[in-house]
């Protein structure tokens, strides 16, 4: 009987001494441990750098990317004029040649020609300035890098002004070889000849005072000295309220008194040049620009 009673209490106790047995876990509480076990792990994000901002042009779209079939259009003098004006006033240089480009790109000779020279300014200062503020801030980083690039976009937009028939800048070359006595002109000559006639007959003097060893050249008998005394004398005198025009520095040398280098000259000399310079202002004022160069009939026996 106690045997019996010890076998019915084993059978009925709890397993105290059994491991307890481990509960299965529910779909819901599966999944989010198969969601984060399958997602990666996320980085800190990396603090954002800030690009920088310019305006300036890409280095190389300062070369002229204009189409050689392209003809070129007469600028008028007074808009000729409104660029050198706002080429030597305006603070934003490079504003002024993005207008510029786009001006050129529709045949205008003289604003591809305004664009030569402003970049030539702006190799200037900043070659000479370095990294002080200029006009020319917005044009590109600087640096001799960049001033080497100007240069070269400069010479690039003053080829393309004398190939869309500039007459400014058809009168500056780099080389020209002086006629031989008796040698009628060349094609090269008469192109510049035209192009002296068309900026006498505008009256664009201070444009031909920039060529007046040019118009030497294109002369047999005129000096450099006659030529830039006589525009001189038939040039408007600078405004009183902006005496530092283009070549206002440069004639007032010739106000009412010679030039120093006048008063180095023989007394022969100085009557010879004067002479010439009054020959020079008679053929302006009477339209007689031809006059001024030598002969076309050029032939044997000259």
């Amino acid at each position: 009987m106690l045997l019996l009673l010890l076998v019915a209490l084993f059978v009925t106790a709890p397993p105290v001494f059994a491991p307890a047995s481990r509960a299965k876990p529910t779909a819901e509480a599966e999944a989010p441990r198969r969601q984060s076990a399958a997602m990666p792990v996320t980085q800190p994000a990396a603090p954002a750098t800030a690009a920088p901002i310019s305006n300036a042009p890409v280095a190389d779209t300062l070369m002229p990317t204009i189409s050689a079939d392209l003809r070129g259009r007469r600028t008028e003098l007074q808009v000729r004029q409104g660029y050198e004006n706002r080429l030597l006033h305006e603070t934003d240089l490079a504003a002024l040649a993005r207008e510029l480009t786009a001006l050129a790109g529709t045949g205008d000779g003289a604003a591809a020609a305004a664009l030569s020279r402003l970049y030539d300014v702006c190799a200037g200062e900043l070659e000479y300035l370095g990294d002080v503020p200029s006009r020319c801030r917005g044009v590109g980083e600087p640096g001799p890098a960049l001033v080497a690039k100007l240069r070269a976009a400069s010479k690039a937009w003053h080829q393309l002004a004398r190939r869309l028939g500039d007459p400014a800048s058809v009168l500056r070359v780099d080389y020209y070889e002086t006629p031989l006595p008796g040698v009628p002109p060349t094609a090269e000559e008469l192109r510049m000849r035209e192009a002296a006639t068309a900026l006498f007959a505008d009256g664009d003097y201070d444009a031909l005072l920039d060529a007046t060893l040019m118009l030497h050249e294109l002369s047999d008998r005129y000096d450099l000295r006659a030529f830039e005394w006589a525009l001189c004398t038939v040039r408007p005198a600078c405004p009183s309220a902006r005496p530092q025009c283009r070549n206002g520095n440069r004639c007032m040398l010739y106000d009412q008194a010679a030039a120093p280098d006048f008063n180095q000259l023989t007394p022969r000399q100085s009557r010879v040049i004067i002479g010439q310079q009054a020959e020079i202002v008679r053929a302006l004022q009477r339209g007689e620009f031809e006059a001024l160069w030598r002969p076309l009939d050029l032939g044997e026996g000259g």
